[in-house]
């Protein structure tokens, strides 16, 4: 009975660590991290991490348990108090080649009954057998994409992964022979190039081939010759299977000559009959004569010639095209009230074209590195910019740009006030038909009083019939003599010149 209890608290102890085992298990959360991928005889970092299912950082002992799937396995063991673990491997060009490789973690956590062990990890990475990186284009202190101008100077850069550029560090030696349409234009001692395209519409294919050597440096002891010489390219001779290059010139040439077929610089099999021309394009180049370019244009599965050496290749494409240019802006900018601003924009350049415009405040100081939310994608660089403003003077910020270039065009919209004067029409017209007007009222006038004096003509009556008679009748001498005297004044009298009265029955003599 006593021997049985050594047992049963063995089988208690088990099953209560099987239990925490599963549920520390799905409560914890692992990540692998790593900067490959590495060229072969790089160095790569892995990164573990171990969170809590809420995210947080899990506190007390952890050991990590790290090892590849190689043909040659690493293993590493690292106990720490932090849930976080970094291993360093290096994997040699001559006992690993390029493919897909596992890296496995496995963690543990003391508990005060022993390690448990929490989770475990995988992760892939790669060994490639080239450099790992890409080939920048800057031009104007920016990145291009496959479009660059034809104004300005093209950098070529290449840019290495963290594992890639860590290992360069500890090269000897670096070239980087480049290639423009598959011609060998320089090498460079660096990992940079600049080149000018000039030609508007054309494609163009940039290659870099980088070879690095770790070969130690051996001091020359012997003494180099004083004379000056200078090297000039000239046409390679037959290639015989027993030509070696020619690299030594006498103190008295002033030329030097290479005859040979085939050329191995830092380790690279170059081919024959392609003449090579070195450029200097503000760069630290090596001056090769009838050096010939390596490998085939526009070949990038590369097998490297010397084991000993690693290499990198790199390629780009892209079109070059003339950047915008403004070439005349019409209308005014100075506005009166109520005025609408028109402006007639015509630029130059490659398209396709995207023009916007917005205001700002008349104060404004542009960068040139404005922006728009909504663009207009133009076929032709010509548009109207029309806006209306109220009373304030403010400042449109026209863009223009294509793929190569972005111009930003301010323009300052002032505002007058003109003063109101009432037009000389307004007062000629109205004044000059009044004064018409009342002329032809007074000429009329005139006219139809002349008219009447010059037609009033006094008939007398000289009836003396009947009527007179029957009119006599009933009226007295005395009242007869009233009446025609008083008919008398009655009719047209006028006072003349001399201040005589007249009257018509006088000029016409009627009987009085």
């Amino acid at each position: 009975m006593v021997a049985m209890i050594p047992s049963k608290l063995v089988l208690l102890t088990s099953a209560v660590a099987l239990h925490f085992l599963c549920v520390e298990c799905s409560n914890y959360v692992v990540w692998i991290t790593d900067n490959g991928p590495i060229v072969q005889g790089g160095l790569i970092t892995f990164q573990a991490e171990l969170l809590s299912g809420d995210g947080s950082r899990p506190v007390g002992s952890f050991k990590f348990y790290w090892k590849d799937n190689g043909l040659e396995p690493h293993k590493w063991t690292e106990e720490t108090k932090s849930p976080r673990s970094t291993w360093n491997v290096t994997y040699p060009a001559n006992k690993y080649y390029p493919g897909e490789y596992e890296v496995q973690v496995n963690i543990d956590k003391w508990e005060w009954f022993g390690w448990v062990n929490l989770c475990s990890k995988r992760a892939s990475f790669n060994i490639t057998a080239l450099l790992n990186g890409r080939m920048d284009l800057i031009q104007d202190d920016s990145q291009r994409s496959n479009f660059i101008s034809n104004a300005t100077e093209v950098e070529h850069k290449i840019v290495l992964s963290e594992a890639d550029n860590v290992l360069l560090k500890n090269a000897t030696e670096v070239q980087t022979f480049w290639f423009v349409d598959c011609t060998l234009y320089g090498v460079s001692n660096d990992l940079s190039f600049n080149y000018t395209y000039g030609t508007v519409g054309h494609d163009h294919d940039v290659e870099a081939l980088v070879v690095v050597s770790f070969d130690p440096i051996i001091p020359s002891t012997t003494p180099a010759p004083t004379t000056t010489t200078s090297s000039t390219t000239t046409t390679p001779t037959t290639p015989t299977p027993s030509s070696t290059p020619s690299t030594s010139a006498s103190p008295t040439s002033t030329s030097s000559t290479t005859t040979t077929p085939k050329t191995n610089v830092s380790g690279v099999l170059l081919k024959a009959n392609q003449t090579v021309t070195t450029i200097h394009q503000g760069k630290v180049l090596t001056n090769f004569s009838q050096v010939n370019a390596p490998y085939i244009c526009l070949n990038s599965s590369i097998i490297p010639p010397d084991r000993n050496k690693t290499y990198g290749y790199f390629h780009r494409h892209m079109n070059v095209k003339a950047p915008v240019n403004i070439t005349s802006v019409k209308g005014t900018n100075w506005l009166q009230q109520d005025q609408l601003l028109d402006l007639q924009i015509v630029c130059s350049g490659s398209g396709n074209f995207s023009a916007c415009n917005y205001k700002a405040p008349a104060n404004y100081n542009y960068t040139g590195n404005e922006t728009c939310v909504h663009e207009e994608i133009l076929e032709t660089c010509q548009f109207n910019v029309s806006r209306f403003f109220s009373y304030v003077n403010y400042t449109v910020i026209v863009i223009v740009s294509n793929d190569v270039s972005k111009v930003v065009y301010p323009v300052k919209v002032m505002f007058y006030k003109v003063q109101k004067h009432a037009q000389l029409s307004v007062i000629v017209v109205p004044v000059g038909c009044s004064l018409l007007a009342v002329i032809m009222i007074v000429f009329g006038v005139a006219y139809y009083v002349q008219r009447k004096k010059r037609f009033t003509v006094e008939v007398a009556d000289f009836d003396f019939g009947q009527g007179y008679d029957e009119d006599m009748e009933y009226k007295t001498f005395r009242e007869r003599l009233r009446e025609s005297v008083v008919n008398s004044f009655n009719r047209d009298f006028g006072v003349d010149g001399e201040g005589n009265v007249w009257s018509p029955s006088r000029k016409y003599g009627s009987m009085q």
